[in-house]
């Protein structure tokens, strides 16, 4: 007992001591660098998770604007991953004098451990992997100008440029882009054997044509597409290659809607559907879009070798065309008023320059070889309906028609001018069709093919001349 009352006084005297000891010890200890280092650390993840990327695509928004002129380009924020090869972006904004592109957020997957194999110029790539694939939400694209019609026009009505230098520039720039195709192909397109098939998905897509000095604008929107872009040989052996484009997309729609902030004289349509006035909807639609890299022309007389083994000397083209096809729930509405809508929209983005049409030249050997032609098609592979409206008096009468499975409508429009001029084509082909009127004497067409067929002849003596 006598001995523990000692301890505990010897203790008692030396505590403030001890006290004292502690805190000169800790001072040069570790423990502060320690506990500095775990909240530094968990600002650093704070900042990576939430403020990282922004701060990425605000240095990087800086950057491109400071070197680059074409438009301004903002990111709202941008991350990437290397071992995923995954880039992620938000709040993309594309703005240019002629059109504006906004991407809500997406991302990009490079797939760079894919092994890389070679293939020739003449080699299908459809069925390779894909190693690129694109996500993107909301994207809305809004085309309102053609800066450079309008300065071509201001130079023309001016007296600055002419026509005939103009069109020998032209050839001129085809001379060099034929010589420019030879090097490349040279090259035998390196890119199509790093990237031979591109994915591409769009939540929701929206495209405007249209501002305020036109009374409406065109609208294109659809929802949930899929996209696949690979390359593929080309349809004549004189061609590099043909782009292939196949896409799929939900809830489409075309139709006009009135301008915001126009303030000139008001063309009511002659039916009400929601939003605006709807030419084209569907539930789905499937696109394929092809299109010939054009080689040179060759030096010696074109051949092409019949089934029977004949040989014919015939002048070739590259091929670039459009085929859609419908799905159910399919509905075209037209008419005098969306045509007059249609008509604004052209002469504003294409205005005349009231010339004199000049016969294209044809190219010669070793220049870049030319497109003659373009084609759509559009398939109905469900039953459709098609509506013409009329308006007279503020009263709506319409034809109404019904086309089953099998229907189609087809276009050629010439993308070259003959000696007399060109002619563009439409032509169609009505499956079990009936067709009836608002009128009193309701049936007008019952019929179990109903055939279409239009030429439109411009001649330089500005003649149109019309066969149904």
């Amino acid at each position: 007992m006598l001995s523990l009352e000692v301890d505990l006084k010897n203790n008692t005297e030396k505590g403030p001591n001890l006290i004292q000891d502690i805190q000169d010890q800790l001072s040069d200890s570790k423990w502060y660098w320690f506990f500095l280092s775990i909240v530094l650390a968990q600002i650093w993840v704070i900042y990576l998770t939430f403020y990282n990327s922004r701060v990425v695509g605000l240095i990087l928004t800086a950057v491109i604007n400071r070197f680059t002129n074409f438009g301004h380009i903002r990111l709202g924020s941008l991350s990437f991953s290397v071992l995923s090869g995954k880039i992620m972006f938000r709040d993309v904004h594309l703005i240019t004098e002629d059109f504006t592109m906004r991407i809500q957020n997406g991302w990009i997957i490079f797939k760079w451990w894919r092994p890389f194999i070679p293939k020739t110029i003449k080699e299908d790539l459809s069925h390779m992997e894909c190693r690129v694939a694109i996500f993107l939400d909301d994207l809305e694209v809004h085309i309102y100008n053609r800066s450079v019609n309008y300065s071509n026009l201001e130079k023309l009505f001016s007296g600055k440029l002419d026509k005939e230098d103009e069109v020998q520039n032209d050839s001129k720039d085809n001379n060099q882009d034929g010589e420019k195709k030879r090097s490349v192909s040279k090259k035998e397109f390196m890119w199509r054997d790093l990237i031979p098939v591109i994915k591409v998905q769009i939540n929701s897509g929206r495209v405007v044509f249209g501002n305020h000095l036109v009374p409406n604008s065109m609208i294109v929107k659809f929802d949930d597409g899929n996209f696949t872009y690979t390359t593929k040989p080309a349809s004549t052996p004189f061609d590099i290659l043909m782009h292939d484009a196949k896409g799929k997309a939900e809830n489409f729609k075309i139709m006009f809607v009135p301008s915001p902030k126009y303030h000139g004289p008001v063309d009511e349509p002659p039916r009400n559907m929601g939003e605006g006035f709807v030419v084209l909807q569907t539930r789905n639609i499937n696109v394929h879009l092809f299109m010939d890299e054009p080689g040179t022309v060759p030096y010696e007389p074109e051949s092409v070798q019949l089934a029977d083994g004949e040989t014919v000397v015939l002048r070739t083209y590259p091929c670039f065309g459009v085929v859609a096809g419908c799905g159910k729930n399919t509905d075209f509405n037209y008419g005098p008023w969306a045509d007059r809508q249609r008509e604004l929209l052209w002469k504003f983005f294409y205005p005349a320059d009231y010339q004199a049409m000049v016969p294209t030249i044809e190219p010669k050997p070793g220049e870049l070889r030319q497109y003659k032609t373009f084609e759509f098609r559009m398939n109905m592979y469900h039953r459709s309906t098609i509506d013409i409206l009329f308006t007279k008096n503020a009263e709506t009468q319409a034809i109404h028609m019904n086309a089953n499975p099998g229907s189609y409508i087809e276009m050629n429009i010439p993308w070259m001018i003959a000696e007399d001029g060109y002619v563009t084509t439409v032509k169609g082909q009505f499956l079990l069709a009936d067709a009836s009127t608002s009128l009193q004497y309701r049936s007008l067409i019952e019929c179990e093919t109903f055939e279409v067929f239009t030429n439109i002849l411009r001649t330089f003596c500005a003649e149109k001349l019309c066969r149904l």
